[in-house]
């Protein structure tokens, strides 16, 4: 019964990657305790001046991992996409070795041990992929139409009969780090680094008892990602796309164009099991899957990507601009990231553990500014630990890490910036708790140049020419927002647009929104935001989030912040 193929499956993955572990070599860095500059105690919220939040010891336990934090953002925008000069020395090498018969590692002696207990189309063995290269990770390429996504369907059918993820966090490190020597071998060893600096970060977090308030993120169940390139020039760059779905958990398929590109994709998946990672040719983004949770294209812009369907729960991806037409605020980066690519993407892999209550600090009030924003909360609001929390992580990550060692393309500074918020509001009679806590982040937080836009739709006077006539309490928040000076004193840098209904808005996002010199980060407040709103968004290479405050503190840092190299 396929039940019980499952768990026949589930235990030989079991069986060779715990093996694979004891051959992947194992480097603990000792971490040094610090002291944050600044450690967030306490924050006055709600009516009274009387109602403290305190935090725990975050700050502190963040401290240590700051530099890996900020390291492991480092992303294709520091690395690039490659030149064909590069792909050519690659696609070289991948020939030659195609004529003699390779070394095997330990890894690949692990898994052609299996082979005879095992199904090739699950878990192919080195002498299948050998002799039947067509058949290598996509066993059903040369059935059916060519490019149908069968080999996705197939990997999603696997991973549903799972009831939770198969491997333990120390064993996803294996298996991804295996991934990347393996890319390593194909590619430049510089630019497999982004991958490498991945699995070191996650060593780090998967150290049990290191850090009492810091480990990496829970992976519950299974989901399909797809690492899409358009050509064989873009492999080199989604290595670390496939290192970082696999850390958090998916069922990868590195999907390539049929011809060297595919030739590559399986040469880097090779020994790999299937259900886990595998090279697929690619198909139309129009028939993607929806059982597709997260998707990354490499080379394609967003235009090409979204045009026609509305993009998966985490999608993004990076493309090489010429200078002038690159929207980075950081600089001269030619690579520029779109959709939830353009965030931290380390920060997804870590979660914060609940603090002792016995070790948390004092309280403090931040000021009169946070306060006057603040008693637009509700009375029974008792969330404002999330804003502490946030708070926390910003002053303890912000500031650059500097570039050190010999030069490579990957001796950038990396920090993170403000992202360009962007809600939607759709009555004045009230204030949204999270247009609130994101004033009072914006008011208190380290990070210059908070910028916020308060889109107003369906309010009235846009169609008149008139201003909207603004009731309270939405009148007097926009008012202590433009009073407040914030942590620099240069004011608070929110805006509000009237738009006549959501088909205005929507017009907006086709076309008022690529003039703005940042990707719009939306942001639902009171309602689920449309399908087309969510396709729009993602068309211009944005990000239309369901929610800003969510449960988890290192979540709201990625949806807050956007990188900059």
């Amino acid at each position: 019964s396929r039940a019980g193929l499952a768990t026949v499956l589930v235990q030989q993955l079991l069986c060779v990657v715990r093996q694979i572990m004891a051959h992947v070599a194992a480097s603990s860095a000792a971490s040094v305790a610090c002291v944050a500059p600044w450690l967030l105690t306490g924050v006055a919220l709600g009516r009274s001046s009387r109602r403290h939040i305190s935090t725990g010891s975050l700050a502190a336990a963040v401290m240590p991992l700051r530099n890996s934090l900020l390291a492991a953002c480092r992303g294709c925008r520091a690395a690039g996409i490659p030149g064909p000069a590069v792909v050519g020395s690659a696609s070289a090498m991948l020939e030659s070795q195609q004529h003699q018969q390779p070394s095997e590692s330990d890894y690949q002696k692990l898994l052609r041990s299996l082979g005879a207990n095992r199904s090739s189309r699950a878990v192919p063995s080195d002498n299948a992929a050998s002799s039947q290269p067509g058949n290598q990770s996509t066993p059903c390429s040369t059935k059916g139409p060519l490019g149908s996504w069968e080999d996705v369907h197939r990997q999603a059918e696997v991973a549903a009969t799972w009831p939770s993820h198969p491997l333990v966090p120390q064993e996803r490190l294996a298996l991804a780090a295996a991934f990347v020597a393996q890319a390593s071998s194909h590619f430049r060893k510089t630019e497999a680094e982004c991958g490498r600096i991945l699995c070191d970060l996650y060593e780090q977090l998967c150290t049990e008892g290191a850090n009492p308030r810091v480990s990496n993120r829970t992976v519950s169940a299974v989901h399909c990602g797809v690492v899409a390139v358009n050509s064989e020039h873009s492999l080199e760059a989604a290595c670390r796309e496939v290192t970082e779905l696999l850390l958090r958990g998916h069922a990868v398929s590195v999907a390539s164009p049929q011809g060297q590109a595919l030739e590559l994709a399986r040469s880097l998946t090779a020994g790999f099991p299937a259900p886990l990672l595998q090279a697929v040719e690619l198909g139309p983004m129009s028939t993607l899957p929806q059982t597709v949770r997260a998707f990354r294209g490499t080379g394609f812009s967003a235009a090409e990507l979204w045009a026609e369907r509305v993009p998966p729960p985490d999608f993004g991806g990076h493309v090489l601009l010429p200078q002038e037409q690159s929207m980075s605020p950081c600089g001269s980066n030619l690579v520029v990231a779109h959709g939830m690519c353009s965030a931290g993407a380390a920060f997804g892999l870590v979660q914060a553990l609940p603090a002792d209550e016995a070790q948390c600090g004092s309280s403090r009030i931040l000021g009169e500014e946070a306060a006057d924003l603040a008693r637009f909360l509700p009375v029974t609001d008792n969330t404002g630990a999330k804003v502490a929390d946030l708070l926390d992580l910003l002053w303890t990550i912000h500031g650059a890490e500097p570039s050190q060692g010999s030069p490579s393309p990957l001796d950038s500074i990396v920090s993170i910036e403000a992202a360009h918020k962007h809600f939607i509001l759709t009555s004045s009679g009230e204030v949204p708790e999270d247009v609130v806590k994101a004033a009072l982040v914006a008011v208190a937080s380290p990070l210059p140049r908070e910028k916020a836009t308060l889109h107003l739709v369906g309010l009235g006077g846009v169609s008149r020419g008139n201003r909207p006539q603004l009731r309270e309490p939405l009148r007097s928040f926009l008012a202590a927002v433009h009073q407040a000076k914030g942590k620099g004193g240069g004011g608070l840098h929110w805006q509000v647009r009237e738009h006549a209904d959501w088909s205005g808005f929507c017009d907006w996002l086709h076309t008022g929104a690529l003039e703005e010199t940042e990707l719009p980060q939306l942001f639902a407040t009171r309602r689920q935001l449309e399908m087309e709103v969510r396709r729009r968004c993602a068309q211009v290479g944005g990000v239309a989030w369901p929610s800003l405050f969510v449960a988890e503190p290192f979540e709201q840092l990625r949806r807050w912040t956007t990188i900059c190299e």
